[in-house]
């Protein structure tokens, strides 16, 4: 099992009620979302973005061991 390093901003970290954690996870952006909706069904409100190693990146983005990622709120124009 890889280690994966999240970071939590915003509303994200009030909902997670953490800024951040280290988890084993194997599998994809996908599949962490889901791994996180599960833990935290508040999260089903927001439209959360992802960026691993501080590129954003989308849903079948794998994982490696030791990958930092950000789990963003949504982002609001203006």
């Amino acid at each position: 099992m890889n280690t994966i390093n999240l970071k939590y901003f915003g509303m994200i970290a009030e909902i997670t009620g953490k800024e951040s954690e280290s988890m084993a996870f194997n599998g994809t952006i996908g599949e962490l979302a889901k791994e996180l909706l599960d833990r935290h069904p508040d999260l089903k409100e927001k439209r959360i973005q992802f960026a691993v190693n501080q590129n954003m990146a989308t849903s079948d983005h794998s994982l490696n061991a030791g990958d930092e990622v950000a789990v963003l709120p949504p982002f609001t124009g203006g």
